[in-house]
């Protein structure tokens, strides 16, 4: 399976690029008022690296989009510096009174546990049933994905007896003829997670439907149909560097570790990984942002 294509390297971000405000600095210039307001809970361990991910990712679209980074209030990361977060995040009580047009909850390096002993899991539901209420366009990535399908629908998350880990191909096989407009098969998706759900009790729900799936790895997106949020198991927002600093984290911390699959150039960790998804990730957030746009109308 050959996924290596071109990319263009795109500047790096640095904390000095998030305003006070929880802003993203490198948003659109010519900021108006029908910006796109998105609120990102940003559980990552790697915050500022994750910032960086989604500030690239927006403005390569064909939207005005402003974010606010939100932080969990009842768990301190240990990664990020509590001034830095103080200053350019802020909590649920900062901004439930608040307006946004769409939600995104990033994964969490948690998937190991149940969700019950995730110390900031309560809190996480209260976030959760808030964007439900108050009916913004949300997505959930990753080990979010998988809490708020457990969360609203009982869906079981399930353990795998290794890493899914690597860049795969996954085939469109919704109904939603919009989107398909916007992705030819295969759509390339970084993975990279211990855990996953079951097609057949997505199936058992009336109100979801499986979006893309792998032959490899399994379900990857998934739609609620009455509110056209979405689950993606994966990452799209992933840059071209994340699974090569994924794979010397865990080789360094004396894990057992395999190469990311269809990612280094014949499969040695010394050659460049490529961005063969980059496409495909800005035409779904291009059709992601269109939907909140026509709701601001």
């Amino acid at each position: 399976m050959d996924l290596y294509k071109k990319d263009t390297m795109v500047k790096s971000f640095t904390s000095s690029d998030v305003l006070k405000n929880g802003r993203s600095y490198n948003d659109r210039p010519d900021q108006h008022s029908d910006s796109i307001q998105i609120l990102i809970l940003n559980l990552m361990s790697e915050k500022i690296n994750t910032e960086n991910q989604f500030k690239r990712l927006f403005k390569r679209t064909q939207h005005n989009v402003e974010i606010t980074f939100l932080r969990t209030a009842t768990y301190e990361p240990k990664n990020t510096p509590k001034n830095y977060l103080e200053k350019n995040y802020k909590i649920f009580s900062e901004i439930k009174n608040k307006h946004f047009d769409g939600f995104i909850s990033t994964g969490s390096a948690v998937e190991k546990l149940e969700f019950e002993e995730v110390k900031y899991w309560n809190e996480l539901l209260s976030i959760f049933d808030w964007v439900k209420v108050k009916k913004i366009p949300s997505y959930f990535i990753c080990w979010a994905a998988q809490a708020a399908l457990n969360h609203r629908y009982g869906i079981r998350k399930i353990d795998y007896p290794k890493k899914q880990f690597g860049v795969f191909n996954h085939f469109y096989n919704g109904s939603n003829n919009n989107l398909s407009n916007y992705w030819k098969n295969p759509v390339q998706i970084p993975v990279s997670r211990y855990t996953g759900v079951s097609k057949q009790d997505i199936d058992l729900c009336s109100n979801l439907e499986v979006i893309l799936s792998s032959p490899d790895t399994g379900v990857s997106l998934i739609s609620d149909k009455d509110s056209k949020d979405f689950y993606n198991l994966n990452h799209f927002e992933y840059d071209r560097l994340t699974l090569d600093r994924e794979y010397h984290r865990d080789k360094k911390n004396g894990e057992k570790i395999s190469l990311p699959e269809n990612y280094y150039p014949k499969n040695n960790p010394d050659n460049d990984p490529v961005n063969c998804w980059k496409t495909d990730s800005i035409n779904f957030f291009n059709y992601w942002l269109s939907i909140i746009k026509k709701k601001t109308e």
